[in-house]
């Protein structure tokens, strides 16, 4: 038998009988212990603030974001659209009060047409709603017609909102 092979076959031999946990080994566990518990405590700190941030946004910052994006969503048509139901108006009486036919009401009401600023102020009388309210919601409705598709649209329109203050505060 060559001398290669049998010294593999002692070497597996020793191997098998000798398990891999000796001092020398036992030793190498110890220091990388030691090594390394530092970084294992660091890792588990990471890994808890990222399972706390995550539960923070599903739970606190996600409803918020949800809630405001309902109410952004809510603009003068839903708005409309919600005051009618619940006064438990058909759209019919709307189109009577607006002085327009059925289908000129109903694409108002699903946002393929815009009202006209005098039929906001009849629609707020006949809602029984604050007029304000109306006429600012189809005013934002208004502006994010014209903004919608721009780049720069809420830098745009925080400057008309710094612009708006700076002149009501002369």
């Amino acid at each position: 038998m060559d001398k290669r092979k049998r010294n593999h076959r002692q070497e597996m031999h020793l191997f098998i009988k000798e398990p891999p946990c000796t001092e020398r080994y036992a030793r190498w566990c110890e220091r990388s212990k030691r090594e390394l518990f530092p970084f294992l405590l660091l890792d588990l700190l990471i890994i808890f603030v990222d399972i706390y941030a995550c539960i923070l946004f599903f739970f606190v910052y996600l409803p918020e974001i949800v809630k405001a994006l309902n109410y952004m969503s809510m603009m003068f048509i839903e708005r409309i659209k919600q005051l009618r139901e619940q006064c438990q108006m058909p759209q019919r009486q709307l189109t009577v009060a607006l002085e327009m036919d059925q289908t000129t009401c109903c694409k108002i009401e699903k946002g393929k047409r815009r009202a006209k600023r005098e039929q906001v102020y009849i629609i707020a009388g006949l809602l029984k709603v604050d007029k304000d309210e109306l006429l600012s919601l189809w005013l934002a409705d208004q502006v994010y017609s014209i903004v919608k598709d721009e780049k720069h649209a809420s830098k745009a329109l925080h400057g008309v909102d710094s612009l708006r203050l700076a002149v009501r505060n002369d």
